[in-house]
């Protein structure tokens, strides 16, 4: 194949048992005006595990037609199936579909078939292939993660050093207190902070709090032991911008500590630049009366969410008046945290926000979260609808899971239901989201811009799952929209 038509290049090489940088040089041409744009882009599979077991994999213009991909290019930018040169791309790939969408973002190109996904943003435009591909090779390099540790144990550092490496990271640096701590990150330049939780003098929390209010924003992964004592903390930390937690290794662990480290530098990466949301100058929550009435009793609003969840959640909640419709949330997270993550919503919130147990009748003015550590349904009791917690298999790599929940209250068969699925890595609660999507009820997911992670609500909205797509902020007037008493409202 000549140069002028090598305009797709693919390629993600794993070093050890994981490897972070699944990335692919992206080039398009248009034949017609000559152009070519560039950028890299990200590579997916729909069985996350089997690619992270791959050593190493190079895409081929006749294995194509197993690709999924989707380009965000610039807006003026114009093509059509008869004059776009991809790669090769249509070149024996006789079971794409091609489709088309335009935004105030730019063009979307979609292509859609089995197993993978490959999606590029920001295209940059270049005079030619050769000076295009020399940018791509300088821009990779600048994608690999830098990752400063600051943990107060020698040797929980040198176990994340190691297992950091393993998920394709590169660590800048290691401190063992929190002291200085600003003048390494402007030395070392990291893009993601490891934090110990439990470090004196100053904790994670306090650590990440003192770094929002000088503006300093990088994204962090708590490490904590996750036992009940630091669930407060570990809520603090995510309130003042840490993208995710993991749980301290043992030493006989490490395989699944590194696939759950693996993903929260994933998350992090994702959550890079919505760092530090919650200082001082954030906007205030808009004041509701005690009870507002016209609400229609007998909706019930079901909320899913994951990787930024429990402040996107808060966020939500404390715009609700005290008599909204009976609520029920599985916000992935660990046992022992739910109680404390519920009691503090309930010191927020005008609703009720409490730990499910069981056999609870859903009551407006309530809001039910799931236990960490064992799914939630909601089931029908005569004409009335308790919670049920159950334990059982992990559900989309999560216990509690969002589509457990979502599927029992689509297989209810109630004629008022409102579901919302908010931020989160992964895909859990897109299917039942669509199962209640298909019922005709409203759904809504949040937008990209907002969310941490446009995981979750994101595959749902290429499901065609979501009715309306909102910005945190509206979600709370979406759902006190769809659950008003038409009566009300008419008035």
């Amino acid at each position: 194949m000549s140069e002028a038509n090598i305009l797709f290049k693919a390629e993600v090489n794993y070093s050890g048992e994981f490897k972070l940088r699944q990335k692919v040089a992206l080039f398009v041409r248009n034949t017609k005006s000559g152009e070519v744009y560039y950028g890299l882009a990200e590579v997916s599979r729909k069985s996350y595990a089997e690619l992270l077991k791959q050593a190493s994999f190079v895409v081929r213009p006749s294995e194509l037609k197993n690709f999924v991909i989707k380009i965000l290019v610039p807006e003026n930018f114009s093509w059509s199936r008869e004059d776009a040169d991809l790669v090769g791309l249509l070149e024996g790939c006789a079971d794409y579909r091609l489709r088309k969408y335009s935004s105030e973002k730019g063009t979307t190109i979609l292509f859609r078939s089995a197993d993978f996904m490959v999606k590029a943003n920001n295209l940059v435009k270049a005079d030619n292939l050769e000076r295009a591909n020399n940018s791509v090779q300088t821009e990779e390099n600048k994608s690999v993660p830098r990752v400063l540790i600051i943990d107060d144990s020698s040797t929980m550092c040198k176990i994340l050093e190691g297992v950091l490496k393993k998920c394709g990271c590169d660590v800048v640096g290691v401190m063992m207190k929190a002291e200085g701590v600003e003048q390494k990150i402007a030395e070392l330049k990291p893009t993601i902070l490891t934090v110990d939780i439990n470090m004196e003098p100053v904790n994670g929390a306090e650590l990440l709090r003192q770094l929002v209010l000088k503006n300093i924003r990088v994204p962090a992964i708590i490490i904590s032991a996750l036992t009940p004592s630091e669930g407060s903390l570990v809520l603090d930390a995510l309130e003042w911008g840490a993208v995710d937690y993991v749980q301290k290794p043992t030493s006989n662990d490490l395989t699944a500590f590194t696939e759950i480290l693996n993903h929260a530098v994933h998350a992090a990466i994702a959550g890079y630049g919505k760092v530090g949301l919650r200082s001082a100058t954030q906007a205030p929550v808009e004041s509701f009366s005690r009870t507002t009435g016209g609400f229609d009793a007998n909706y019930i609003v079901a909320i899913g969410a994951s990787t930024g969840g429990t402040e996107a959640i808060r966020d939500v909640l404390v715009r609700l008046p005290k008599d909204f419709p009976p609520i029920v949330i599985v916000q992935h997270i660990p046992e022992h945290f739910s109680l404390a993550f519920a009691k503090r919503l309930n010191n927020l919130c005008e609703v009720e926000v409490c730990e499910a147990h069981g056999s609870e009748e859903l009551r407006s003015g309530t809001v039910y979260i799931a236990p960490g550590g064992r799914h939630m349904k909601v089931i029908k009791q005569g004409s009335k609808y308790f919670t049920k917690i159950f334990d059982a298999e992990p559900v989309n790599r999560h216990k509690p899971s969002v589509d457990v929940l979502f599927e029992s209250v689509a297989e209810l068969g109630h004629k008022k239901v409102v579901a919302a699925l908010l931020t989160g890595m992964g895909k859990d609660g897109a299917r039942g989201l669509k199962k209640i999507f298909d019922q005709g009820h409203m759904t809504i997911c949040q937008d990209e811009a907002s969310c941490v992670v446009y995981g979750m609500p994101g595959v749902a909205v290429e499901m065609g799952a979501a009715r309306k797509i909102l910005p945190l902020m509206s979600i709370a007037q979406g759902l006190i929209k769809a659950t008003t008493s038409k009566k009300k409202s008419a008035a």
